[in-house]
């Protein structure tokens, strides 16, 4: 029996806008998946993205995968914006490459976990992906296909930036989905203007997680969550809930690619006072 794990991650800022070539930062949490493999002679049915991440490998080491049954256990909540498919890929990937005694580079394991990604979504940025395999906070940026920019950022989360979780529901569309409705549905003006103000945004947020400015902070979460909403990825629910957080004080924002009908996945939450977020009644996940 072979295993691998991959913890979840946190897009603190930088959705969509990531997409296009705009930093990001990110960081990953204390939720994990692990999946467990094991050679055997029968034939199992695979799903999609087993097959990409399959083909990926034999390609770059031209090799034949064996027939192997899969196991999976993850307390990353899966359509919560928590990047489940991501450690899922990750982790898979390890696996695989563990099993065929490969001793693979974290760019290897990254190439080949993002052919399984783009099962899930199509048009990943790898952002999630980089995080979850080097698990470290990370500036991201994709400056094209061939050029990712990716730095490891040597900073300690004050505990007075103690983060929340709420879920907001499980969203109807796939990140695939939601990606997809952006860059077809948001005119191009206005997806620029996004682009622009979220990458001010991330540079800002930068140098207020090294100084710890709790209002800075509380400012940067609500103009992103703001800039978010202007391009229609966050349901009704969610945005009541995001109001109710912002009318005490505090402010939130979804954390991954939303949801438009129902549930709009996993909200960061934080309030200066955390005991005040508590007092709306919700069930409240802290994040490490």
């Amino acid at each position: 029996m072979i295993k691998a794990s991959a913890p979840g991650k946190i897009h603190l800022i930088g959705e969509y806008s990531a997409i296009v070539g705009k930093p990001a930062i990110l960081f990953p949490i204390n939720l994990s998946l692990t999946v467990f493999i094991q050679k055997t002679k029968t034939k199992v049915k695979k799903e999609q993205f087993q097959k990409a991440i399959e083909l990926a490998i034999e390609k770059r080491f031209n090799i034949k995968i064996p027939n192997y049954s899969l196991k999976i256990v993850s307390n990353i909540p899966t359509g919560s914006g928590l990047g489940s498919s991501a450690a899922l890929c990750a982790s898979l990937s390890q696996a695989l490459l563990k099993m065929q005694n490969i001793k693979a580079s974290q760019d290897e394991i990254f190439q080949i976990a993002l052919e399984g990604e783009r099962v899930f979504h199509g048009f990943p940025s790898g952002s999630d992906l980089l995080t979850v395999i080097q698990g470290k906070i990370l500036w991201y940026r994709k400056e094209n296909p061939e050029l990712i920019i990716s730095i490891p950022l040597d900073i300690k989360i004050s505990r007075k930036l103690g983060l929340f979780l709420i879920h907001s529901g499980t969203p109807k569309e796939t990140t695939k989905q939601m990606v997809e409705f952006v860059l077809k549905s948001v005119p191009n003006k206005k997806f620029k203007q996004f682009c622009n103000s979220q990458e001010e945004l991330t540079k800002t947020m930068f140098n207020v997680l090294k100084s710890a400015d709790q209002d800075e902070f509380t400012r940067i979460i609500k103009a992103a969550h703001k800039n978010l909403a202007t391009l229609g990825v966050i349901s009704k629910s969610a945005l009541e809930i995001v109001r109710q957080i912002e009318q005490i004080g505090g402010a939130a924002k979804i954390t991954g690619a939303g949801g438009r009908k129902e549930g709009a996945g996993m909200i960061i939450a934080y309030h200066p006072k955390p005991e005040k977020l508590i007092s709306l009644g919700y069930n409240l996940i802290k994040v490490k």
